[in-house]
């Protein structure tokens, strides 16, 4: 199964994560910010082991029939990366965790199934806390 580690201290441009698959080694580190996930197509492409061409084209079929907005789902981070001697700075489009989902349930691998397992884990775990805890949303 897969974990998430808290490798790192929240940062004023959000608290980054590590998504730890057991089974195949993936770590990806994710951006965590105001109670979101964020990760860019490569990211994506990573953690379900497919190409970033094939992400691509899930994403806009995933905005071309409307299940998600993208107002709501997408966002520009500014990435600062070290190459060789300079600092580069990127705009580097973002996903949330609503769009991960949608596309974890188009991708057809093995590291894709693992994931809508742990998704589904992770939503059984709030539901069984919620219903201990005696709260019903309506």
């Amino acid at each position: 199964m897969a974990e998430l580690v808290n490798t790192s201290a929240p940062q004023s441009t959000g608290q980054i994560i590590l998504y730890k698959d057991v089974k195949s080694r993936i770590a990806i580190n994710i951006r965590l910010e105001k109670n979101d996930v964020w990760l860019t197509q490569s990211q994506i492409a990573s953690l379900f082991h497919v190409t970033r061409g094939n992400i691509s084209q899930h994403i806009r079929s995933i905005y071309q029939t409307a299940e998600l907005q993208k107002k709501r789902t997408y966002k520009i981070f500014l990435l600062v990366q070290n190459e060789g001697a300079r600092t580069v700075n990127r705009n580097v489009a973002h996903y949330n965790m609503d769009v991960i989902v949608a596309v974890g349930y188009r991708v057809k691998s093995t590291a894709a199934t693992q994931f809508k397992k742990w998704v589904a884990q992770q939503c059984k775990q709030v539901i069984i806390t919620t219903k201990q805890k005696k709260v019903f949303i309506a």
